[in-house]
């Protein structure tokens, strides 16, 4: 079957999927109950899908590479260091103490990953259906099945960023110092995240961001070859040198571009809550890397914590999207995301994210990204 053919079918049934867990995720929303089944069920169906997938994604193969067949038994915590980037390595030799079983650590990631991503919702949304969608079709599941290191990274900077608004700057800075030690560029997300603090006005915002995006762009490659060459703890980071975006992934990152500009400027001018302007404002200055990223795709992993704020801001002033007749907010609301989340999954097909494959029924193999 031609390859476009497959990512389609892919997407639509994918879609489908989506929409028949929310739906079952709202009608069985019952509120003022301490137990809350529906985000159980959630989390069971999410962490068993992204368990039992196989070669799915780029960087499926090299996971699984680093857990069965390289030697990390002798990376612990007490003989590595915080700019190694070893976090994920020293988890997967935990994990390896537990059993044996080859795929146990894209299980334990999963296990990790979603009861957090449900558990912040349902303590921090006021929507936590709407929050699931967004978080699904602004593809999160499927970065979240493939870039194993920072998506662990991304989940604690998630909790780190929430005790930095409530200025819990201890909790804070412990939960930043996990984050680096999973991935090093949790370094800029953090600086993001502090300086989502500061209060500009919009248009101040708007030309800051258009020219510090034109200035990382046009020298972008002597910054990061200063970067790699002068500052040790970066050497390992040369794929972002050499990761050029093709016309695929240039149509996601627009996709991406589009959404939180017309997010930002939905919301700016009747936002009520500071911590909300915030978060916000850190949606905002990712913009930059995701200018970026039409030229270097692997750029956009860093403006990730920034997209995610949508699922946090959209719940809460949704309203200002639509006009007039709100009996059609919401409907209107899902067919946007429904919209986005088809170019998306169109552009996400190119990183190999329409494998139908499960460890029942394939074998982690590098022929998949040939």
């Amino acid at each position: 079957m031609n390859s476009n053919i497959r990512i389609i079918i892919y997407g639509l049934v994918y879609l489908l999927c989506i929409l028949s867990l929310c739906i079952m995720h709202f009608v069985l929303e019952r509120k003022r109950r301490r137990i809350h089944w529906n985000d159980i069920l959630m989390v069971c169906i999410l962490v068993i899908t992204s368990s039992i997938r196989c070669n799915f994604g780029s960087d499926y193969f090299e996971y699984y590479k680093i857990y069965n067949f390289r030697n990390i038994q002798d990376i612990t915590i007490l003989n590595f260091d915080i700019f190694s980037d070893k976090g994920y390595y020293i988890l997967a030799n935990l994990i390896k103490q537990i059993n044996r079983f080859e795929f146990l650590n894209f299980v334990m990631v999963a296990i990790i990953i979603y009861p957090l991503i449900i558990y912040y919702f349902r303590k921090n949304s006021d929507n936590v259906t709407m929050s699931i969608f967004i978080f699904m079709c602004l593809d999160f599941f499927t970065i979240t099945n493939n870039i194993l290191k920072q998506s662990l990274a991304l989940v604690i900077l998630v909790f780190a960023y929430e005790k930095f608004l409530k200025k819990e700057y201890i909790t804070f800075s412990m939960l930043s110092f996990i984050a680096i030690i999973f991935h090093l560029s949790s370094i800029l997300i953090i600086g993001l995240m502090i300086l989502s603090a500061l209060e500009l006005k919009k248009k101040i915002y708007f030309y800051a961001i258009c020219i510090l995006s034109l200035f990382i762009t046009l020298f972008y490659n002597q910054m990061l070859e200063f970067i790699l060459t002068k500052i040790p703890i970066f050497s390992d980071y040369s794929v972002y040198q050499n990761s050029s975006s093709s016309m695929i992934f240039k149509f996601a990152s627009l996709a991406y571009i589009s959404i939180v500009i017309y997010t930002y400027y939905k919301i700016y001018p009747r936002i009520y809550n500071k911590d909300d302007k915030k978060r916000l404002n850190l949606m905002i200055f990712s913009l930059p890397f995701l200018i970026l990223s039409l030229r270097y795709i692997t750029i956009i992993r860093i403006s990730y914590l920034g997209i995610f704020q949508m699922c946090m801001l959209i719940p809460r002033y949704y309203p200002l999207f639509f006009y007039k007749n709100k009996r059609f907010k919401i409907r209107k609301m899902v067919v946007f995301f429904i919209i986005g989340f088809i170019i998306l999954t169109i552009c996400g097909g190119n990183n190999r994210y329409y494998s139908y494959s499960t460890i029942f029924n394939s074998k982690p193999s590098i022929k998949w990204l040939r």
